[in-house]
């Protein structure tokens, strides 16, 4: 079975947590923000402008780095850089997040979201409903929320395969 962390742009983790032991457990997949605090293995950009400068810096030696079609067509197609396509329609917060979803889906079973916040004291916005929209259209992946609170925003209200775990148990389960 194959099982992947998602790092969030906003994950903050504890300094009880052995980023050594969660690389050795599962890659780690995240917005190219998250590469210098995680050592994120699959690190996305989805913005043009920035991904140019990530593949100048060859960021591509230290991760397995993935950017919009666009900036590897702009960057002549440097080998050894994933292109991804697809645009969003409108503005929206934190779009690596998004992309990194659909990417992790395509090739894990298991995904535990990292530094996510999708409580139900928040307002739905269209991050929030893209990320609703990625869990569902990958049913076959099974999403955890690690560290989560339970009550989760109405678009994830019956979905089957995103449930809620602490870190604790998903390091238990996974050793």
């Amino acid at each position: 079975m194959k099982i992947a962390w998602l790092f969030s742009e906003n994950t903050i983790l504890g300094p009880q947590i052995d980023i050594g032991q969660l690389h050795e457990l599962a890659p780690i997949w995240g917005s190219w923000r998250t590469w210098r605090s995680y050592g994120t293995d699959n690190v996305i950009c989805y913005d043009p402008a920035q991904a140019h400068q990530l593949i100048e810096q060859d960021y591509q030696k230290v991760c397995n780095l993935y950017v919009h079609q666009t900036a590897w067509e702009k960057a002549n197609k440097p080998a050894g850089i994933h292109a991804f396509g697809g645009d969003f329609p409108i503005n929206v917060q934190h779009p690596d997040d998004i992309v990194c979803m659909h990417l992790a889906a395509s090739q894990n079973q298991i995904v535990l979201m990292v530094g996510f916040s999708l409580e139900q004291k928040q307002t739905v916005t269209p991050y929030i409903e893209l990320i609703a929209q990625s869990v569902q259209t990958n049913p076959k992946t099974q999403w955890v929320l690690v560290d989560h609170p339970k009550d989760l925003l109405s678009p994830f209200a019956g979905l089957k395969n995103i449930t809620c775990d602490t870190m604790n148990n998903v390091l238990g389960l996974l050793s």
